[in-house]
């Protein structure tokens, strides 16, 4: 990104650097941390005092920083599966339990769709649309069976409640008690 320069490299402990960036577009200090990137600050190229601006934020968001690298640790131990590659016979495998799956909670529940979509998305597990289509991350399929069918049951509610309502929540608790276990599971996973 032209508009970011590197200002500084922080050690924060024996593992964790904090590469921190001056911005010409940016209004505000903005701390972030990925994966891919690591933990970034990004402060504004205009500010007077940086450097103690800089020591400010990050012990004040220690609690949170230590938080998310606890997160991230987690993420990757439970994703490792994930990045396997998804040959043809894994597809057809996926395909298969996953239509299966998802005919049997239907039936079970009392739930009607019409199609069912199967991709290799980025960063969506699952999606139902307004014509009652559902739509499946093939890598569900890597995941324990009861958090695959989190998914497929919360899609599947997706159908009668069509948002995050309180209601839709209820409705999916009295047939998903574990949900926010299962929710839990998959914060904590990368696709």
């Amino acid at each position: 990104m032209k508009h970011l320069k590197l200002y500084a490299k922080v050690l924060l402990d024996k593992e964790n650097v904090c590469l921190v960036y001056e911005s010409r577009r940016a209004r505000n200090s903005r701390l972030s941390i990925s994966s891919g990137q690591g933990l970034r600050l990004i402060i504004p190229r205009f500010l007077p005092e940086k450097n103690r601006l800089i020591i400010d934020i990050l012990r004040q968001k220690l609690p949170w920083i230590k938080k998310q690298i606890e997160r991230q640790k987690i993420a990757e131990k439970n994703s490792y599966f994930l990045n396997q590659k998804l040959t043809p016979q894994f597809r057809k495998m996926a395909r298969d339990k996953i239509v299966r799956r998802v005919n049997e909670l239907a039936k079970q529940y009392g739930f009607y769709f019409n199609k069912i979509y199967l991709k290799t998305q980025k960063t969506r597990w699952g999606s139902a649309s307004t014509k009652k289509n559902l739509s499946f991350n093939l890598r569900i399929a890597q995941l324990p069976e009861e958090v695959m069918d989190y998914v497929i049951l919360h899609e599947l509610m997706h159908l009668k409640y069509p948002n995050h309502s309180r209601t839709f929540w209820q409705a999916l608790k009295k047939i998903c008690p574990s949900l926010e276990s299962y929710k839990k599971y998959l914060k904590n996973i990368r696709i």
